[in-house]
């Protein structure tokens, strides 16, 4: 006997397409990842990050957590170029990443809780406000954390 409250809906021609839509729009960023332009990822500058094999330490800061203590670069010169590089040199771009980061965060789940939103309340559509409100506030949170997370 099929319970009044929950009734099963048949199957449609759109559940395969909504699994693949779901799968792509999960891939999507993943492989974007490996490529010269991830959209969703931080691209670092030149030169921000230090590396033994390209510089050559000038100043370093100890750094402590609740574990261990470790010194980390401040400022460091290009072994090739001899170029002298410092940890404040690089607070714009991180600024300007943690803004395109969030904007583009925000739209990426911005579209994909729409979608899910508008699928899920396709029976009932008195649910439809609710839902994107959520999605709203979810596609703000994720940004917000986002932003956070990269400025200096």
């Amino acid at each position: 006997m099929e319970n009044p409250l929950h009734p099963r809906r048949p199957r449609g021609a759109a559940e395969p397409l909504v699994a693949v839509i779901a799968i792509l729009y999960v891939l999507l960023p993943l492989v974007m990842e490996f490529t010269t332009y991830p959209f969703l990822g931080y691209r670092a500058a030149p030169n921000e990050t230090f590396s033994r094999e390209k510089h050559a330490v000038l100043q370093t800061r100890r750094v402590c957590t609740l574990d261990e203590c470790d010194d980390l670069p401040d400022v460091w010169r290009d072994k090739r170029t001899s170029e002298i590089f410092r940890r404040t040199d690089f607070f714009e771009h991180r600024r300007s990443q943690a803004r395109r980061l969030g904007w583009s965060w925000f739209a990426y789940s911005l579209i994909g809780g729409f979608v899910f939103a508008l699928y899920t309340t396709r029976a009932d559509h008195s649910r439809t406000p609710q839902a994107v409100i959520t999605c709203l506030c979810v596609a703000s949170a994720i940004s917000l954390m986002i932003y956070f997370e990269i400025t200096p």
